[in-house]
């Protein structure tokens, strides 16, 4: 009676085994901070005791490197964990992100793997979360101005202009048309390798992922492949 009483959040594990992920761990305030020292060192906080077989692992932000803003915390906490930087992989990513938007960000990336990942600005550029974004939003674009707008606005201009580029150049060409009409893809295939090589390997990429995309593979659609191949 009289006394204070610490509720941890519903979320926290009470007992079994995991992992307790802590995302964004270096843009918490101060107090968060020390909260989750604390959590580390002694494996409690407050009244909260985490059970034996839960562990740490937290992710965070780079601060100038990647354009955002986070607390630095003290080598006392910092000290506590095995570190690891994580890079992202293209060739994953594209796996990723196979059913999710339009196909031909996947087409463009492939021959164009420089504005996958570019510069990070304090303004829109592209990078994965943003061609997700693009990808996923232009399905939705009702008119060309719109779709600009959407690629402008998530990718920034310089990416969105080498995009569009491809686009006119190579609107004709997608995987699906490659496999369903190769006699009239052909000519194109061959324009395309003489003068974009690397367009030309992004699309055989996307050709050979819609492949794999199906249960059992077609012998027409292998000899597509080795047609495109030699």
């Amino acid at each position: 009676k009289g006394e204070t009483c610490y509720l941890p959040p519903k979320f926290m594990p009470k007992d079994g085994k995991g992992i307790l992920f802590l995302d964004e761990a270096n843009r918490g305030r101060r107090a968060i901070t020390n909260a989750i020292f604390q959590l580390i060192y002694d494996g409690r906080c407050g009244e909260y005791v985490l059970p034996e077989h839960w562990y740490i692992v937290t992710a965070g932000n780079l601060g100038d490197e990647d354009k955002t803003f986070v607390e630095e915390g003290d080598s006392a906490l910092w000290t506590r964990f095995m570190h690891a930087r994580i890079e992202p992989n293209f060739d994953e990513w594209r796996d990723y992100m196979k059913d999710k938007g339009d196909h031909a960000v996947l087409n463009f990336l492939s021959a164009h793997r420089k504005f996958w990942m570019m510069p990070p600005e304090l303004s829109a550029y592209a990078n994965p979360r943003t061609w997700e974004q693009v990808a996923r939003l232009i399905p939705l674009a009702t008119s060309p101005e719109m779709s600009f707008s959407f690629m402008v606005g998530s990718i920034g201009t310089h990416a969105t202009i080498a995009f569009q580029k491809f686009l006119r150049e190579h609107s004709e060409l997608t995987p699906e048309m490659v496999l369903k009409d190769f006699k009239k893809a052909k000519p194109l295939l061959v324009k395309m390798k003489e003068t974009q090589r690397d367009a030309f390997y992004g699309l055989l990429d996307a050709v050979v992922d819609e492949v794999g995309k199906q249960d059992k593979v077609a012998k027409g659609d292998i000899d597509v492949l080795l047609e495109i191949i030699t």
